[in-house]
């Protein structure tokens, strides 16, 4: 019986030498996400963590474009059993990939590799490089209304929340391009499940 597939992401600080430690911000962040093995920091000032499926990946990929500057490897594929109580333990060929895939994520911009053999997991990457620069592009006040909003606040309440009008909280929501992240990240999402379920 082969062993289940998972998704395994690995994620490095950029610059960290010269720059305050994001690894507890990062990991404060990531506490939400739904995991099999929690993230956690694992040498430096790199974190790893063990995902169920393509909605979790993108959903902790989402959180750390927000944060700051990371090196990412996304790993795809089988994790042995028995799981240990730590993804520091964990073993398998998605955690190999996902390191493949982080040694290679700085030859491009959006510095995220995803490590797959299959079509779909490469359609996935492709999604996911063009949406990064909506996703860190957005401005302290974009995702001040932007929270606001997925919290169920409406266009109104937001605009009396921040003292600003109505109107403002839309300009504010169209700059977040929150329409297009979601359908992106559903997209990818869908895509990363089809390469694992191949596995």
């Amino acid at each position: 019986m082969n062993d289940p597939a998972h998704i395994v992401l690995i994620a490095d600080q950029v610059g960290s030498r010269r720059a305050p430690d994001a690894v507890p911000a990062a990991l404060a962040l990531l506490a939400g996400v739904d995991t099999v093995l929690p993230f956690e920091r694992t040498a430096g000032d790199e974190i790893q963590g063990l995902l169920p499926d393509g909605a979790a990946a993108v959903r902790a990929l989402t959180l750390l474009w927000r944060v700051g500057a990371w090196s990412i490897g996304v790993g795809i594929g089988a994790v042995e059993e028995p799981l240990p109580e730590s993804t520091r333990e964990a073993r398998g060929g998605a955690y190999l990939a996902a390191r493949r895939a982080i040694e290679g994520s700085s030859s491009v911009a959006a510095r995220l590799r995803i490590g797959s053999d299959a079509a779909s997991a490469r359609d996935g990457e492709t999604v996911l490089w063009l949406v990064e620069p909506l996703v860190r592009g957005r401005t302290v006040a974009s995702w001040e209304a932007l929270d606001l909003s997925l919290a169920g606040q409406s266009q109104a309440q937001i605009g009396e929340r921040l003292g600003i009008t109505q109107g403002a909280v839309s300009r504010r929501l169209a700059r977040a391009y929150a329409p297009e992240v979601d359908r992106a990240s559903e997209l990818t999402a869908r895509l990363l499940d089809i390469a694992r379920r191949g596995c």
